[in-house]
């Protein structure tokens, strides 16, 4: 079993930096029964687009 992130191109995913990339997990996890995600650490509030992945999540 690969447990590897791919990307539509079969790239795998080395970040989770991107908006989509992140709304793609977040949306995935949902569909097996998450209902909470946490952001922690420094990096997610330096992200200058912080409000639009909440947005889309």
């Amino acid at each position: 079993m690969n447990n590897m992130l791919m990307d539509s191109c079969g790239r795998v995913i080395t970040s989770l930096r991107s908006l989509d990339t992140i709304v793609k997990i977040v949306t995935a996890a949902t569909e097996f029964g998450v209902k909470k995600v946490k952001f922690s650490g420094g990096e997610p509030y330096y992200k200058n687009n912080l409000k639009q992945i909440m947005c889309k999540i």
